[in-house]
């Protein structure tokens, strides 16, 4: 989640993936990235809109016979379904308050993802990305593309 500068709101035309939240107004930068940690989709949508409806639409741009590593907050049996139609493995552990209540199946695996955290960690350093100032969301995103690249080559 990033949070949004007050004077970043109030874009001609509305909202421009603006959402407001318990935390205050928010964008949510989503990003699949590869081992290497390289970006393979990037996508900006508004802070309230739900991870599970994110990772809907994101499981399109997946390979086959892949593996995703994700946080809770995809934890949905219809996101597991469309992984696995396509031959995706999901390693997504499941709420506390989820019906089946499933432990995941490799935590060795699930590990890995703390790597995407500290490479957000890194990228958040952007102040630029860090508070959105940019009142059109393909402003920002360009600026988060470029954040990503500084960082991937190293800057």
């Amino acid at each position: 989640m990033i949070k949004v500068h007050f004077n970043a709101c109030g874009a001609r035309g509305g909202n421009d993936k603006i959402g407001k939240t318990k935390g205050g107004i928010n964008t949510k930068v989503t990003v699949v990235c590869d081992e290497g940690l390289n970006p393979i989709e990037l996508q900006i949508d508004s802070g309230n809109k739900s991870d599970m409806k994110i990772g809907e639409e994101i499981i399109e741009s997946l390979d086959k016979d892949t593996i995703v590593v994700a946080d809770k907050g995809y934890n949905s049996e219809k996101i597991r379904d469309k992984l696995r139609k396509r031959k995706i493995r999901p390693v997504i552990p499941y709420k506390s308050n989820s019906k089946k209540r499933k432990k995941i199946r490799s935590k060795k695996l699930y590990k890995k993802r703390n790597a995407i955290e500290r490479f957000f960690l890194k990228l958040k350093k952007f102040r630029r990305i860090n508070t959105r100032f940019d009142k059109l969301a393909n402003t920002f995103y360009s600026f988060v593309v470029i954040a990503f690249i500084c960082l991937v080559i190293g800057l």
